[in-house]
């Protein structure tokens, strides 16, 4: 862990030189502190996994908070991207009245 920890002084150290953008490629809770972090710091952060924003429902909006910072996006079907279409469907006028899903 002290490795850990050090890279991200590291990391905090650069962002204040440079634009950065944080790859989480876990599937852990543990690095949710350090991504919000990230987020507060004007770091760009990317998820590889559901996991960090997948428990309560205050991370998700902590996450989703910092605009475009943060991009989610989910898949359905065949891989169709639904949240980007959803979004596109919704901004054109057109009325949504029921989402369903498994």
């Amino acid at each position: 862990m002290r490795e850990a920890s050090e890279a991200w002084e590291t990391v905090k150290k650069l962002s204040a030189q440079m634009d950065v953008v944080v790859a989480d490629c876990s599937a852990s809770e543990e690095t949710t502190p350090m991504l919000v972090q990230a987020l507060d710091l004007s770091m760009g952060v990317v998820l590889a996994n559901k996991k960090p924003i997948s428990g309560p429902m205050e991370a998700f909006i902590t996450f989703v908070g910092h605009g475009p910072l943060f991009r989610h996006e989910s898949t359905v079907g065949a891989g169709s991207p639904f949240i980007t279409s959803f979004g596109r469907i919704v901004a054109a006028g057109d009325r949504v009245e029921k989402v369903a899903g498994v």
